[in-house]
């Protein structure tokens, strides 16, 4: 049962002292967001937000149990009457999530096909960034991704940036469609121009001479401002508007010439 805008409204106006909050909607459930930090879920009408250590020490008898099947366990707010212990456990879970450690940066990088078996490494990641990719919000999402990305790997059009024996970003792409399929890099390791190398890695793979087309949020959405000026600064240019997985996205397209020609 998908949960209903009332209670969401109902539970951001609770939460309103924590910080500035914002939902947004995942194929009928809904991310909450407190001064841009993500740090809890509505899904069938109950607030679950993200556990830490330091949520699990202020409020140790709080309920546990996952969003949806498949989940790992979040706190379950069961009391959303109770505006006190909501804006105080808000507050110290996206703090502990702000002062979380990064993983250490300036990795030796290698760009390479993916192969069979990175695939649980590339899961890894995506299941990292998720949150921002409409259409990967459920357990089922997770599962038809990973069945997606093994016919892309197999006829080579799965491309990963391998760092410290890990997979710290990952692009699928389709030649006969001329298309950038899925581009994500792991959030510790950005500003290392990893998804312009992935980008550059795969334009060598195409026919010089033919546009390439990838899809990206519209303009009005706040969390497509980053992707949106990064394909600008490739050379990409806005396209046409339309849908993915319900969620309205636009278009954009790199215009191509064949060596030669000006």
């Amino acid at each position: 049962m998908a949960s209903h805008p009332d209670f969401v409204n109902f539970v951001a106006e609770q939460l309103r002292e924590a910080g500035t909050i914002r939902s947004r909607k995942m194929f009928g459930e809904y991310g909450l967001y407190c001064d841009e930090v993500f740090f809890a879920v509505i899904c069938d009408d109950q607030f679950f937000v993200k556990i830490t250590p330091q949520g699990e020490a202020a409020f140790p008898d709080l309920p546990k149990a996952p969003p949806y099947e498949g989940a790992n366990d979040s706190f379950l707010v069961e009391d959303v009457e109770n505006q006190e212990l909501m804006t105080r456990l808000t507050r110290i879970t996206c703090e502990a999530l702000r002062s979380k450690p990064q993983r250490k940066r300036n990795l030796t990088m290698k760009i390479r096909l993916a192969q069979a078996q990175d695939i649980d490494a590339w899961m890894a990641l995506v299941e990292q960034v998720r949150d921002i990719f409409p259409g990967l919000e459920t357990a089922e999402a997770i599962t038809e991704h990973r069945a997606t990305v093994l016919p892309f790997i197999k006829h080579s059009s799965a491309v990963c940036a391998v760092g410290a024996d890990r997979i710290i970003g990952v692009l699928l792409f389709s030649k006969e469609q001329r298309e950038l399929c899925f581009l994500a890099v792991d959030p510790a390791c950005r500003r290392q121009h990893i998804a312009h190398k992935l980008v550059s890695f795969v334009l060598a793979q195409m026919d010089a001479d033919q546009d390439i087309t990838v899809t990206t949020y519209r303009e009005d959405d706040p969390n497509g401002q980053a992707a949106r000026a990064f394909y600008k600064h490739l050379g990409f240019s806005e396209g046409r508007l339309t849908e993915e997985f319900g969620h309205p996205v636009q278009e954009f397209i790199l215009k191509r010439q064949p060596a030669g020609q000006a």
